[in-house]
């Protein structure tokens, strides 16, 4: 039986399976303020939804069709997004839905809490299998745009996930 097992890495602005590489730049030259949502297939890893939106509310719909469907992995992160944009409403929904877990809710918490009234940004980043309630991996920064910069989160440990081959 053949290894089953995939390197997977992400940096905000680049996700890297096996040997694939992928650019937010590629999808949205210029990027600096987004959530981007990338749609993989379990079996194949191949993409099969890639969106980038500044909306603190929508789900992308090319992303959206995958909601909860386990056959597919989520990757998502944002980027440079002040806290009062944090993800609400079916941003937020889908996120949780999907396997944002313990430390998007810290991360919230922190947002909410710091209000509106400030320059932090809320940074975050998750791999998991759609409709999963766990089995995530996920990272977050909340900074101060006056002397930091966003951090860029790189999964270090590999991501082993089913793979037909």
């Amino acid at each position: 039986m053949a290894d089953q097992t995939v390197p997977m890495s992400m940096v905000q602005g680049r996700i890297g399976i096996g040997t694939q590489q992928y650019n937010i730049h590629d999808i949205m030259p210029g990027a600096y303020d987004y959530y981007w949502l990338t749609v993989l297939d379990s079996k194949t890893l191949k993409v099969v939804a890639n969106a980038v939106t500044e909306d603190n509310n929508v789900v992308p719909a090319a992303v959206k069709k995958y909601d909860g469907n386990r056959q597919y992995i989520l990757v998502a992160s944002s980027y440079s997004k002040l806290c009062a944009n944090r993800p609400v409403g079916d941003l937020d929904t889908f996120l949780k839905n999907n396997g944002a877990g313990r430390k998007y809710k810290l991360a919230q918490q922190i947002a909410v809490q710091v209000g509106i009234a400030n320059n932090l940004m809320f940074n975050y980043a998750l791999v998991s299998i759609m409709g999963s309630k766990s089995d995530a991996i996920e990272e977050y920064a909340i900074g101060n745009v006056a002397w930091s910069l966003p951090l860029e989160f790189i999964f270090t440990d590999n991501v082993y996930l089913p793979v037909t081959v």
